[in-house]
């Protein structure tokens, strides 16, 4: 007992759990092993699980690396099983030896436990040895203590308490007899799991000082935002990342703020290889500000408009914060920073855009018309910015929202509430206000007492001047002037409990949420687009309904597509005849075969030089594994070409069918990283997206309008300046190659080849979405404009007019800060249609606080199909 105490001391108790010392199967001498199925991994882990070998306990420590590959061997070719079936294996010396391929840091699916479930989500862990004949060793313990405490650490799960999985109810540190019936991981194995300082015991003391800015961001965001853990907390010098169903969360070195990243924004910065990429680590978490949502990083920004992503970066994101951003003269970004051979770089936004020279530190934003709107020089001065002018104010019985005049250079804005215009102190102060309207809440009206307000720009250490005072009453909401008598006050009604726009929560917990339209709304709606071709409208006539002011141009050319969802580096497509590889740096060509020494190709690869990463090389798999091919390699972009479909096959197995060439692209100059990019005629692309974002069993009119729509956006990516044009996902717009072409979808394309939609000789911003519920929203161009759809309201389109319900319990878990919640106020609305349109902004009243979140915020939170939405 003496020495069970001593090793669980020694084992410490971190602030973070580090992975330790693994043994790569490279390094063990792993055969390839066959294809295993999918799905190849969980989507989190569960819980551990214990087993033991079952084999000799007389054996030396440089053995263990035989005995791993014959389990190895005799799983394969005995139990028929793809590959070793424990994710790792422990030897009685302490060495921790990497299990069934697929990485280490994840719930890789295995073959440990005889259920599927438990394969799936669990962790299976293997003593090496026979554990029936003896004890564990002090090394094993101290190394099983820390390898599954790594794990469990961080994914924050106890090492006590008990799950419910695939039929079973295990404790979250389960032995293999707990799974099915056997004797493993034999008894004196089995006993130490449950003993008084034992394997629970020390995992749980272990554990229990984790603490972490990233597990305190995960925490207070709550799973119903971050979706359950996929790789847990990674840490290095540099940083910390964890990997959910949907966000990601980074904290920078050792600071002790952690940001997290979601949706398409998220998709954009994974593609441009995250926190090791050109943005570095995220300096802020997204927020909604007008006309989109931005996220700010160490060197650059996201905004997504829309369903579109753009990243500035350098001189030019600095340039936009300061002009305001979308508040500014030149609204939204409409493209990425590009930068061409001479180092000029330029970002394109809805009314100008912005270039920066980066051997003169020059920077300049201009109107569309070619004005200059501001200019920066080679010293990068900022400006103390201008005084903000007229601010109006809407007051209700408990708050008041304020709405003011953006002011160049200012990237936010303080608020001053004073009780009197004598006052010398804020009653009330909001600092770093990022947009130009804010709600203030919990203000306490008091008989005889005004409110004033006064508010200024602030640009980074710089703030201007205050703004003249603005004062107002509460209750009745009637703005006062400063100088004269109030004017004639005007009541303003309180929405009723239950209205449209307010609603208390039920004792059943239950709120029933009444909307319109599934998407953002903006531009082409698809149901629309459908109802219109069932009544005759042929496309053009839709595509002018939807984008009024444009018109039909042509254009025909080559698009690059960035498979987003080949994450590997390696390019492994099936041989075919007439497959072809070829450098893009010069012009060799060389036909692959199908067979080689006699024996069937399986597979055909590009992948990096493990020795020189920036170097690729070309490989063929006939049996085992992977072999170099006439000793092909090169540095810059290499393809797979030839046959009218190449098949490529993705990280899980499954393989799909892409026209053009498969590239295996370097993002940049003597970078490590590989892309998948497929190369072929956009007029071939249309045909692999038609299908992904439109029925193809819909009318040839709407799938029509749906192709010159897929074909614009395509067109309107098309950039030089870029390693690839467009994304295969929602990101982008969703592209699934030659496996995804009909008859009908295919018909669409030749009907409308080369068309795209124009707008002042320039492809437009063909946005579209599912359904807009009778009435489009507005987007960042004129021709997405909001207006009645007289097309979408037809009878099979099941979501024009939606209704749901939504559990108390899950807003309170999307915005645990707020307590208990008690009722919901919608506050701002867009105008127009239904109860007045969709929903700006709405207030959660909660037993602790009340938080003001947007309607779009509120529909992906909630789970609701679109930000048009009502209580009644």
């Amino acid at each position: 007992m003496a020495r069970a105490t001593t090793t669980a001391t020694s084992d410490g108790a971190p602030a973070y759990t580090p992975q330790p010392a693994i043994i790569s199967r490279s390094a063990w001498g792993a055969s390839a092993g066959t294809p295993c199925d999918t799905p190849a991994a969980g989507d989190t882990t569960r819980g551990v699980v214990v087993h033991h070998t079952a084999g000799s306990n007389s054996y030396t420590k440089a053995q263990s690396a035989s005995i791993v590959r014959a389990v190895q061997a005799y799983h394969v070719k005995s139990r028929k099983w793809c590959d070793v079936g424990y994710n790792f294996l422990v030897d009685k010396y302490g060495q921790i030896f990497e299990g069934r391929r697929g990485g280490i840091d994840r719930a890789i699916r295995a073959a440990h436990s005889g259920n599927a479930a438990v394969n799936t989500y669990t962790m299976g862990v293997s003593m090496m040895g026979n554990y029936d004949k003896t004890k564990p060793q002090a090394a094993l313990k101290d190394a099983m203590v820390k390898l599954i405490g790594w794990r469990m650490g961080t994914t924050y799960l106890p090492a006590k308490g008990t799950y419910s999985l695939g039929g079973k109810k295990l404790n979250m540190i389960a032995g293999h007899r707990n799974v099915v019936s056997t004797g493993c991981p034999g008894t004196h194995g089995y006993a130490w799991l449950s003993e008084s300082g034992g394997l629970r015991d020390r995992v749980a003391a272990y554990l229990a000082a984790y603490s972490t800015p990233v597990k305190a961001k995960y925490t207070a965001l709550g799973t119903g935002v971050t979706g359950a853990i996929f790789v847990g907390e990674a840490k290095s010098s540099a940083g910390s990342r964890l990997r959910a169903k949907l966000v990601d969360i980074y904290s920078q070195g050792n600071s002790a703020a952690a940001f997290y990243v979601s949706g398409p924004i998220r998709a954009e910065y994974d593609r441009l290889k995250s926190r090791t990429g050109v943005l570095g680590y995220p300096a802020s978490d997204p927020a909604t500000i007008a006309g989109a949502t931005r996220q700010v990083f160490a060197a650059g920004r996201i905004y997504q408009v829309g369903s579109s992503v753009h990243t500035l970066q350098g001189a030019i994101a600095t340039a936009y914060a300061n002009l305001g951003e979308t508040a500014s003269a030149l609204g939204v970004p409409t493209s990425s920073t590009m930068t061409d051979a001479a180092g000029i770089s330029r970002a394109n936004f809805a009314t100008g855009y912005i270039t920066s020279n980066a051997a003169t530190g020059q920077t300049r934003a201009y109107t569309s018309a070619g004005g200059v709107i501001s200019e920066s020089g080679t010293t990068g001065a900022t400006k103390k910015p201008a005084k903000v002018g007229k601010i109006t104010v809407k007051a209700g019985k408990h708050s008041a929202r304020l709405t003011w005049g953006g002011v160049a250079g200012a990237t936010s804005y303080d608020i001053c509430l004073y009780a009197s215009k004598t006052s010398k102190s804020c009653a009330r102060s909001v600092t770093g206000v990022a947009a130009t309207t804010a709600l203030v809440p919990k203000l306490k009206p008091t008989k005889d007492t005004d409110y004033y307000a006064k508010i200024r720009a602030v640009n980074g250490s710089l703030k201007g001047s205050y703004s003249a005072l603005k004062g107002f009453n509460l209750a009745t909401g009637a703005v006062k002037k400063t100088s004269t008598a109030p004017a004639a006050l005007m009541p303003e009604p309180a929405a009723p409990t239950g209205s449209a726009n307010t609603v208390t929560v039920p004792a059943s917990g239950r709120i029933t949420f009444n909307g319109h339209g599934y998407g953002h709304g903006i531009g082409m709606s698809q149901y629309g687009a459908q109802g219109a071709a069932k009544a005759g409208v042929p496309y053009d006539q839709i595509l002018a309904t939807y984008y009024p002011g444009t018109s039909l141009a042509k254009r025909s050319g080559n698009i690059r597509v960035l498979i987003s969802q080949d994450t590997s580096d390696a390019v492994d497509v099936k041989p075919a005849s007439g497959l072809v590889f070829r450098k893009l740096t010069s012009s060799y060509k060389k036909s692959l075969p199908t067979k080689i020494g006699g024996a069937k190709v399986k597979n055909w690869r590009i992948v990096r030089v493990s020795s020189r990463k920036t170097q690729s090389a070309l490989q063929y798999r006939t049996t085992g594994g992977y072999r170099g091919y006439k000793n092909i390699k090169w540095t810059g972009d290499g393809q797979f070409e030839g046959p009218s479909k190449i098949s490529l096959m993705l990280p899980g197995g499954s393989v799909v069918k892409y026209r053009g060439a498969i590239r295996s692209a370097v993002p940049s100059k003597g970078s490590t990283a590989r892309d998948t990019v497929n190369v072929l005629p956009i007029e071939h692309y249309v045909r692999g997206v038609i299908a992904a974002e439109m029925p193809a069993t819909w009318a040839p009119e709407a799938l029509k309008a749906q192709a010159v729509a897929a074909r614009t956006f395509g067109v309107r990516s098309m950039s030089p300046a870029r390693y690839y044009d467009i994304c295969s996902t929602t990101a982008c717009q969703v592209y699934g190659g030659a496996s995804r072409e009909t008859a009908t979808t295919d018909a669409a394309a030749r009907a409308t080849s080369g068309q795209y939609v124009s707008y002042r000789g320039a492809p437009a911003l063909t946005q579209f979405s599912s359904s807009s519920g009778g009435r489009t929203a507005a987007g960042s161009q004129p021709y997405l404009s909001a207006a009645a759809d007289p097309y979408d309201g037809w009878a099979g389109n099941p979501n024009h007019t939606w209704a749901t319900t939504v559990t108390a319990s899950k807003i309170q878990k999307a915005y645990p800060t707020i307590g208990k919640l008690r009722s919901i106020t919608i506050t701002r609305r867009t105008g127009g249609g239904s109860w007045g349109g969709r929903v700006s902004s709405m207030t959660l009243v909660g037993s602790r606080t009340s938080k003001t979140i947007s309607g779009t915020d509120a529909r992906w939170a909630f789970g609701l199909k679109s930000h048009w939405f009502g209580f009644q």
